[in-house]
């Protein structure tokens, strides 16, 4: 029994560290059907100005995690003419700090038998930095005049990595995603 509880503990806690929250928006009047071909929009620079997310790793890896996926949607890149074009941004949001007070606990049961227990407990908040978080966003736009049709994005803890191919892999997970409901039905 101990071994299950601790095995759903060990579950929870790493699916709480693995969280990504994704959201989509689109302008619900546009035609997505005929969308075939897509090119990249023009760099615009990023606000950032952290080299965490600001570096040609990153950038490389966004870039073709999206392609491939757009491809792997019977997308084509264009050479010119595009149906659509795809930018991205990448956010880093640093939470607030959050302390906890001390606190005491005490409790008591009975058992069957005539057998009782209790206990008393204690918690200590590490009144550390919470672990940023960052958003990707992905925007589809009308290439002629750069309106905004669809945009999808994903926020989760950031996970620095010293092995390439895992962060390849959790940038492929996250666009795919983000991804998942482009083009809208």
């Amino acid at each position: 029994m101990r071994a299950l509880i601790a095995l759903l503990g060990l579950g929870l806690f790493l699916t709480g560290c693995n969280s990504i929250s994704v959201d989509h928006d689109y302008d619900t009047q546009y035609n997505f059907s005929s969308l075939k071909t897509w090119q990249w929009a023009p760099w615009v620079g990023s606000t950032n100005k952290n080299p965490l997310v600001d570096n040609d790793l990153v950038d490389e890896r966004v870039q073709s995690s999206i392609s491939h996926n757009l491809t792997q949607h019977g997308f084509t890149l264009a050479k010119d003419k595009p149906d659509f074009v795809v930018s991205y941004q990448i956010i880093l949001e640093q939470p607030a700090v959050i302390t906890q007070e001390p606190s005491v606990g005490v409790g008591m049961g009975a058992g069957s038998g005539g057998s009782s227990f209790g206990g008393v407990s204690f918690s200590f908040g590490t009144g550390g930095q919470p672990s940023p978080r960052e958003l990707l966003i992905i925007d589809i736009k009308q290439p002629a005049d750069g309106k905004l049709i669809w945009r999808g994005s994903a926020k989760q803890t950031v996970k620095n990595s010293s092995d390439p191919e895992e962060a390849n892999k959790r940038m492929t997970e996250t666009v795919n995603a983000i991804l998942n409901t482009f083009p809208p039905k």
